[in-house]
């Protein structure tokens, strides 16, 4: 039990004492949960949630149902910890659209997975940036079935419009954990880009995300000679 472990141990007395940055994972999650359960440690209960969802990276993957499963917390514990995961999303998504975060394809693969690569559903995102690569806005442009594809061009470049914006990206992830883009992804792909450009619009990359990988239709070489002397 956690009442076992010397004082200096303890998750909660060594964040208070070191300071809450020098606390590993499950001693952060350790914090959140609070207590254990009988026969088993706050520190057991929070390796349980880590290994559940396949590592710390995917904890805001795990569904209440999923964390009800593990003996020691409730649904209310459930919700608690998926608050707290979601906040640290939105608090990295804040941080990410005061940056300059285009300078390479390659640069969104992280920002991506975070906003999208953990859903259970197929999810289609936009993200409008300027002319200098900072992001003014994304937006989910649709939530449905993992057979479902990109919606229409008007209604993406729409968005792009309102909001002033030059250079665009689109994201959608498959959740079968597959990158593998498919022929009508590619068809889309290629018409929007085609659509974007009529209006004077960049698309810099779609990315197919998954919770580990993702897929870049600039760095496959679809895009190049749209997208290229853009960044």
């Amino acid at each position: 039990m956690i009442k076992d472990l010397p004082v200096e141990e303890r998750p909660r007395e060594k964040g208070l004492r070191e300071g809450i940055e020098e606390l590993s994972s499950r001693e952060l999650l350790a914090v959140l949960l609070r207590s254990g359960t009988k026969g088993q440690s706050v520190l057991e209960t929070a390796d349980q949630v880590i290994e559940k969802a396949g590592g710390v990276q995917n904890l805001n993957a795990l569904s209440i149902q999923q964390l009800s499963e593990i003996k020691g917390i409730q649904k209310v514990k459930a919700l608690e910890l998926q608050a707290s995961f979601e906040l640290a999303r939105r608090i990295y998504d804040g941080r990410m659209k005061q940056r300059n975060v285009m300078k390479r394809p390659d640069d969104f693969g992280i920002y991506l997975r975070q906003k999208i690569g953990a859903s259970h559903q197929e999810e289609v995102l936009a993200v409008y940036l300027n002319l200098s690569h900072e992001i003014i806005d994304s937006e989910i442009l649709f939530r449905g079935t993992a057979e479902t594809s990109l919606i229409s061009p008007y209604e993406i470049l729409q968005g792009a419009l309102l909001r002033h914006s030059k250079r665009l990206v689109i994201a959608h992830n498959h959740p079968s954990g597959s990158c593998e883009p498919s022929d009508l992804d590619i068809a889309n792909t290629l018409k929007l880009a085609r659509a974007a450009e009529l209006m004077d619009i960049v698309l810099l990359d779609h990315v197919i995300v998954t919770m580990q990988d993702c897929f870049s239709f600039h760095q496959a070489g679809f895009l190049n000679q749209t997208a290229d002397s853009a960044f």
